[in-house]
């Protein structure tokens, strides 16, 4: 005895479109090689975007650097962390700038560079 609900069927049925997705604020990326605290570092740094408010997202495929920062632009992502020893660049996405700071310092420049647009 089988049963289906026809999903697809009873998504079209419905009044409501599903919420289109948001590009993140930040998209956290490692340097290439990145192992052991660098990769702690970015998952606190994560958690503490997401505790502040902000939409954000890590590599987690194994990508280069280069191609992490492919996909936080194909994202649309308006900032890229890129965390390394010790400290993270901080890359605006949408001028190419970018500056050397503290990681954790990192979500504050991120709030107060969304606060200025």
């Amino acid at each position: 005895m089988g049963w289906a609900a026809g999903v697809e069927r009873i998504l079209l049925a419905g009044d409501r479109q599903p919420a289109a997705v948001r590009a993140p604020e930040l998209f956290v990326a490692l340097a290439d090689g990145a192992r052991g605290q660098r990769r702690l570092a970015a998952f606190a740094l994560l958690g503490a975007a997401r505790s502040a408010g902000l939409r954000a997202q890590m590599e987690l495929s194994g990508r280069s650097l280069k191609g992490q920062l492919g996909h936080a632009g194909a994202l649309g992502a308006r900032y890229a962390a890129i965390v390394e020893n010790g400290e993270t660049v901080l890359r605006d996405m949408q001028t190419g700038g970018q500056e050397r700071i503290a990681t954790d310092t990192v979500v504050h420049a991120v709030l107060r560079g969304l606060r200025d647009l």
